[in-house]
């Protein structure tokens, strides 16, 4: 696939998202890190990264997607998801 294919898969990852209920609100209630964390456990999953013997990433969900290449989308998609609601928090604080 080409990077701009690649891109598309991601944006439409990025919608599927959105159209499983993750919307914009819900993502603005996500102060901590919390999308940018769960898109690290999707990037990292299925990867020996530990220290001390305790998982850098430990994956917050019950189950995992055993396609790598999917997880990486997911991943980025969820990056999106972080970018877009800093971008928002910054909006509504200029925006006072």
């Amino acid at each position: 696939m080409t990077p701009k294919e690649i891109a598309q898969e991601i944006l439409e990852e990025r919608e599927k998202q959105k159209r499983k209920g993750w919307r914009a609100e819900q993502d603005d209630q996500h102060v901590r890190g919390e999308l940018a964390n769960a898109a690290a456990a999707y990037a990292a999953a299925d990867t020996p990264y530990t220290w001390n013997g305790v998982a850098l990433y430990p994956w917050p969900w019950k189950q995992r997607s055993k396609d790598r290449r999917h997880c990486l989308i997911v991943a980025a998609a969820l990056i999106i998801a972080e970018i877009e609601r800093l971008d928002r928090r910054k909006e509504r604080n200029h925006g006072q």
